[in-house]
């Protein structure tokens, strides 16, 4: 199994490669993976993950988990509180004008050394140089600093144009792929979970916040005005942290239900019969059992389904027994409804999902 962490800037991720690098060994981690040219010439070479069992990068969770298909996975990720967030990064970028920086700031793109320059020009204590500095971004800069927290785990590829609430409800469905994720301000719980994970049975040792800076530049989270100057650059950010902390809560309290992933499900529903019955198949690639599945109609949850039956084509092609029958008789559907199969407890929907039921069953249910 390889461990897959997806690396937001300035999400402590310092400190998560330093926690594999010391348990694993620094030769079986590849880290700062964006860096890296073999991740944009497909394929990957065949020995380019010999012996590896950790990766981390700046790279969106989607292109990662792309280039990885048919790998056992264990996906990882950090969040931050975006207020937080939005000051260290504009500080990390103001600081590669300070003293002493030349050699770091020669080390990074162009665009990079043109926007620390573009921040080293403005008064950051100051709200209204703020909204000018914001205002002043042009696509480029925009799109680094544009609530990259979404940007990491939404799976819509639009450069050039901003986010919106839609890659919100991305990014939260990608959350619920992650095996494993945490935040900023709890990392000793994140790195216990991880010590579980990567099997330690003593307890966890400390693992410090490194690469953090002290000075902010006159930049408060505190500061209302200041924040609202920011608010474009972290709006969409602030409301994926809120929800991603309701799902961690709800993971710690076992009151989720079993977690599919979507690169893990597989499944169909085939159109419905004249009997009055839909089925189809559904498995999870990850899972030697069956599945539990959601029936929806007309957007109205309904019923539960097992996809356990024996049908013989599936047997032969996928060597497991994954079919299931919805009796649409029993749930009293009728000609013109539509009717919707899903993972339990997921949005992610079987293929072929949703349909509308033909006339014909009106006439067996009514």
């Amino acid at each position: 199994m390889i461990f897959l962490f997806v690396h937001i800037a300035k999400t402590a991720g310092s400190s998560v490669n330093r926690f594999f690098q010391e348990r694993l060994g620094e030769s079986a981690c590849l880290v700062h993976q964006e860096s890296n040219p073999a991740w944009s010439r497909p394929p990957l070479p065949d020995e380019f993950l010999d012996g590896v069992q950790y990766i981390s990068g700046h790279m969106p969770y989607r292109v990662f988990t792309a280039r990885l298909l048919g790998q056992p996975l264990h996906t990882l990720t950090v969040l931050r509180d975006p207020r937080h967030h939005v000051v260290s990064h504009l500080a990390w970028i103001r600081h590669l004008k300070d003293a002493g920086q030349e050699n770091r700031l020669a080390a990074h793109p162009d665009f990079i050394q043109v926007l620390a320059e573009k921040i080293a020009l403005h008064d950051l204590s100051d709200p209204a140089s703020l909204s000018h500095l914001v205002a002043g971004l042009n696509k480029e800069e925009y799109r680094l600093l544009d609530n990259p927290q979404v940007l990491y785990l939404t799976h819509r590829n639009r450069p050039g144009e901003g986010l919106d609430e839609r890659d919100v409800e991305y990014a939260i469905d990608t959350l619920r792929e992650v095996d494993t994720f945490g935040f900023v301000d709890e990392l000793g719980g994140f790195f216990a979970e991880l010590s579980e994970v990567v099997g330690e049975a003593s307890e966890v040792r400390e693992v410090p916040h490194e690469n953090a800076l002290v000075d902010r530049y006159g930049l408060s989270t505190t500061n209302e005005a200041q924040m609202q100057a920011l608010m474009p650059l972290i709006m969409h950010d602030m409301s994926l942290y809120e929800r991603a902390k309701h799902l961690k809560q709800e993971r710690r309290e076992g009151a989720a239900l079993p977690t599919y992933r979507r690169r893990d499900a597989r499944g169909h529903l085939s159109q419905p019969n004249p009997r009055g019955h839909a089925g189809g198949w559904a498995f999870d690639m990850q899972r030697a059992g069956s599945v539990q599945l959601d029936v929806y109609l007309n957007d109205k949850h309904v019923a539960v389904v097992e996809a356990a039956r024996a049908r013989k084509d599936l047997r032969e092609k996928f060597e497991r027994d994954c079919a299931f029958v919805i009796d649409l008789n029993k749930l009293k559907a009728r000609s013109g409804d539509r009717l919707a199969v899903f993972f339990q407890g997921t949005n992610i929907e079987l293929n072929g999902s949703p349909r509308e039921l033909p006339a014909e069953v009106e006439s067996t249910s009514s």
